[in-house]
């Protein structure tokens, strides 16, 4: 295990935290048993949800609603915020190794950089304006090494290689990306269908949201007549039903910047180990093929779910018509990224 983490996913990204955004205190932070005493310090009725080790997620209010600590778009313990907030827009996963990349559904990151991916190019560069976010990664990831966690990880991957290696399917990550590297462009689907979307049934906080700067917190999920926007209140519940658009049902039109922006961001979910611990994760309950074979597929649907959210974003917001451009393209992937991630993986995410 190599403890040192690998931040080749972090050059090239600016971060400034957007005010009024509030959009990452919609979860139910993890909370360390050493964070815990100062929470309790600022709030002695914070409530918290135990888990196991000590550990516990801070509760959000029911029906959608924010972080407890979440009071006029402000956090009321910015001070002695969790590790899991005070890391935010960065994300650690551990398997082979401890890799750190970017949340792209943060409005604040400037995405500008993805177009650079295209071609495979790494960005070395590591700007100050996440500087803090990374002195939090650091702290995480000695906790998680003190704690057994990283070579826990560590175990299950090579687990996982040596049960795919036994029926001839395994491919390291190196493997698959070598195979992949230099065809994102080719991946990006040519035709396109209504989707998939959160069930109109589901609870409120199960809902995929993003920040619109015109409109706050939007949420989706399916409406029998398509596909229903809405708003979510801080404190619960839903402030106020926007529209309810009929998805895409032909691939757009997509201007050349707007080609290259979508091409760098999926070599860029390429390069997340994340991503390929998603096709072990989908080998070992039985999918047939080769891990290649698997993120080639992955990477097609992801495509489609950006260009599914970027026409519908553009209609929500504007209702202009046309090819696609770089800036609707970034939308689609604040739409989508945070549900990419948050899929089963072979690993583990700090």
């Amino acid at each position: 295990m190599v403890l040192v983490p690998d931040l080749r996913l972090v050059g090239g990204f600016r971060f400034r935290c957007l005010p009024g955004c509030g959009l990452c205190c919609f979860t139910t932070p993890a909370v360390a048993p050493s964070e815990r005493p100062r929470l309790i310090q600022i709030d002695p009725e914070v409530p918290l949800v135990e888990g196991s080790g000590g550990w516990a997620t801070i509760a959000s209010r029911p029906e959608g609603g924010a972080c407890h600590f979440l009071q006029d778009q402000r956090c009321g313990c910015h001070a002695a915020r969790p590790s899991t907030c005070a890391e935010f827009p960065l994300t650690v996963h551990v398997s082979e190794r401890v890799q750190v990349a970017v949340v792209l559904t943060c409005p604040g990151v400037d995405l500008s950089g993805l177009a650079h991916w295209a071609d495979g190019t790494y960005r070395q560069d590591l700007h100050n304006s996440l500087t803090s976010e990374l002195e939090a990664v650091a702290l995480e990831i000695a906790r998680a090494e003190a704690g057994g966690e990283l070579r826990s990880a560590n175990a299950q991957r090579r687990k996982v290689e040596r049960r795919l290696a036994s029926t001839g399917r395994w491919q390291s990550e190196e493997q698959v990306r070598r195979l992949l590297r230099g065809r994102t462009s080719i991946l990006i689907p040519s035709d396109i269908d209504a989707g998939a979307y959160p069930d109109a049934e589901d609870e409120l906080e199960a809902l995929p949201m993003f920040f619109e700067p015109t409109k706050g917190r939007v949420a989706w999920r399916a409406h029998p007549a398509g596909v229903e926007f809405l708003t979510l209140r801080e404190s619960g519940g839903i402030e106020s039903h926007l529209e309810v658009l009929d998805p895409p049902r032909r691939p757009p039109e997509l201007l050349s910047s707007a080609k290259a922006s979508l091409a760098g961001y999926l070599h860029y979910v390429l390069e997340r180990d994340s991503t390929i611990g998603v096709a072990y994760y989908r080998l070992l309950g039985g999918a047939p093929g080769l891990p290649s074979e698997l993120v080639a597929q992955d990477l097609r649907f992801v495509a489609g779910q950006v260009l599914r959210m970027a026409t519908l974003r553009r209609a929500l917001v504007s209702g202009r018509r046309g090819a696609l451009t770089a800036s609707d393209i970034e939308n689609g992937i604040r739409a989508t990224d945070m549900d990419i991630l948050d899929r089963p993986t072979v690993g583990l995410r700090l």
